[in-house]
């Protein structure tokens, strides 16, 4: 992996989810940034489709950061990443085949449909 290759500045979010403070018991999902990478991007596939009458899309994408930027014992389903203007649901990590201790590979997936809560 060249040095020069990480040339995307990424935002790694955090998934948090609390009671709205104007009494009425609501739950708020909000990210915050826990820590900002730079990676290698790299687009997989477009898949368009019709759904209720409206053209929509997903991009799948896979972004490589190096594994000294990774905090350990990470959850990755708990975050999300943004680049680029857009948000990115991890869909889930690859570990370096090479070395094991050089970079994380995230699978991520952008789109209209990806946003579906897990919970």
């Amino acid at each position: 992996m060249q040095p020069g290759s990480f040339n995307h500045y990424v935002e790694i979010q955090k998934k948090k989810v609390a009671r709205a403070t104007d009494g009425s018991g609501d739950r708020i999902t909000e990210y915050i940034t826990e820590f900002p990478v730079y990676a290698d991007k790299v687009a997989l596939s477009v898949r368009d489709f019709v759904a209720s009458r409206a053209t929509q899309n997903a991009v799948s994408e896979k972004f490589q950061i190096r594994f000294t930027d990774v905090p350990p014992g990470i959850n990755w389903l708990d975050y999300r990443l943004f680049c680029d203007g857009l948000y990115y649901r991890i869909i889930g990590p690859l570990t370096d085949n090479k070395g094991g201790n050089n970079w994380v590979t995230l699978v991520c997936e952008s789109g209209v449909s990806v946003w579906q809560d897990r919970n």
